[in-house]
């Protein structure tokens, strides 16, 4: 279940039993996830993939969870494996917004809040190189067709022309949403300095919302900002292609290497 040298340094460390147990978690597409019971304490174990579409700087990621933490936004990261192989960090045990009652219109709320939460605040991260991943992504396809390079050429220039200045999550599920505070939230992986109405249709796109859904998402999120509707959903028009290209390439290399 786990390769031999993430047991190792499991069972070394102090706090841990050498006995631990592990109960496998459905969570993300490309990681092993698994929560983590010793000593009567509950960990959420998370063991990357050698390969994934995107390189991640899993120090600075780590680094980045423990602000978030520190603002109740996360859950605290508590190690990092050596080798950068594997990282644990506090259970949560709670609801999140997939799981609960509430009708879709109330949903579509609380995305539109927490995005806001995440977007008032005052981090300073490293910046979402979103022309490099598509022309990464692209390399390691290996392949391109004359539209999909089209495509890349004129979203670049979109872009470019876009400020990105506000912290964002980038992966905003549902799941990923917890209802015990108005800021707990998982799975921060692709969170970078970026344009806001870019998480915004990412968030769409990854919850598989509809057209009035989408306009709901951005009315409500408008309102959280103090922004004008009308400018919301019209640049939300302008980034949809954006975030509905990196979702197309991601999973192409995705499922290029699962078949690998």
């Amino acid at each position: 279940m786990l390769p031999e040298s993430v047991h190792r340094e499991l069972a070394a460390l102090p706090w841990l039993d050498t006995d631990f147990e592990l109960i496998p978690v459905r969570a993300g597409a490309i990681n092993q996830n698994f929560r983590l019971n010793s000593q009567g304490q509950s960990y959420f174990l998370k063991c990357f993939a050698e390969k994934g579409p995107s390189k991640l700087d899993r120090a600075a990621l780590f680094q980045l969870q423990t602000r978030l933490a520190d603002n109740g936004f996360a859950p605290r990261p508590l190690y990092l494996g050596k080798d950068n192989q594997f990282s644990l960090e506090q259970w949560i045990n709670v609801e999140d917004l997939s799981q609960s009652q509430l009708s879709s219109r109330a949903r579509i709320h609380v995305l539109a809040t927490r995005l806001a939460h995440i977007h008032n605040l005052p981090i300073q991260c490293a910046p979402l190189e979103l022309i490099a991943d598509w022309k990464g992504y692209l390399r390691q396809l290996g392949r391109a067709d004359s539209q999909t390079l089209s495509e890349v050429q004129k979203l670049s220039e979109i872009w470019q022309q876009r400020p990105k200045l506000t912290f964002c999550h980038h992966d905003l599920s549902m799941g990923h949403v917890c209802l015990s505070s108005e800021k707990m939230t998982l799975d921060w992986e692709y969170a970078a300095q970026s344009d806001p109405v870019f998480d915004l249709a990412s968030c769409a796109l990854v919850n598989g919302l509809s057209r009035v859904e989408s306009e709901h998402l951005c009315r409500d999120y408008a309102v959280q900002r103090d922004l004008a509707a009308e400018t919301v959903m019209a640049d939300f028009e302008l980034m949809m292609p954006l975030a509905e290209l990196t979702s197309r390439l991601w999973y192409q290399v995705a499922q290029q290497q699962w078949r690998a």
